[in-house]
C-alpha cells in the first residue's frame, strides 16, 4: 500500500482491468469480429464492451459483468478468473483514454494495434 502511495498511482477498478484485459483478448483473437465469434455474440457487443459505451436509457457505462468475464475466458481458454487479474504493461490503460474512433481506427490497423508482452520480456 505504501508503494503505491510513494508512485502517486491510482489503484485500478476491476472494471479498469477488465476492460484492459479484453484489449488483450481481441489482439489473440485476432479482432473484435473474430472475439465475437468465439463468444457467440456480435462484433457489435463486443465493441460495447470494450469502449464503455454508455447505456443509452440509463447513462452509466456499461459493464463487463461477472458471467460475461467468465464466459470471456471461457472462449478464449483462460483459466478462471483471468479477466480480474492485471496483465497489462500500461499501453492498454494509454488505449483506454483515446477516443472510441481512436480505439476503433487503431484496432482495425493491424501494424498499430496493441499487443501484449509476456511478462518479463524486455522487448519495447
Amino acid at each position: 500500500m505504501i508503494s503505491i502511495l510513494l508512485s502517486n498511482k491510482v489503484m485500478k477498478t476491476c472494471e479498469e482491468i477488465r476492460r484492459e484485459n479484453l484489449l488483450i483478448l481481441i489482439k489473440e483473437a485476432g479482432g473484435e469480429f473474430f472475439l465475437a465469434e468465439k463468444y457467440g455474440c456480435s462484433e457489435a457487443n463486443i465493441k460495447t464492451m470494450a469502449r464503455s459505451y454508455k447505456d443509452s436509457k440509463s447513462g452509466t457505462p456499461k459493464e463487463i459483468g461477472t458471467k460475461a468475464a467468465r464466459k470471456l475466458e471461457a472462449c478464449m481458454n483462460k483459466e478462471r478468473g483471468w479477466l480480474d487479474h492485471d496483465h497489462s504493461d500500461g499501453k492498454a490503460e494509454a488505449f483506454g483514454k483515446l477516443p472510441p474512433e481512436v480505439q476503433s481506427w487503431l484496432l482495425s490497423t493491424s501494424s498499430l494495434a496493441y499487443e501484449p508482452q509476456e511478462k518479463g520480456s524486455n522487448k519495447k
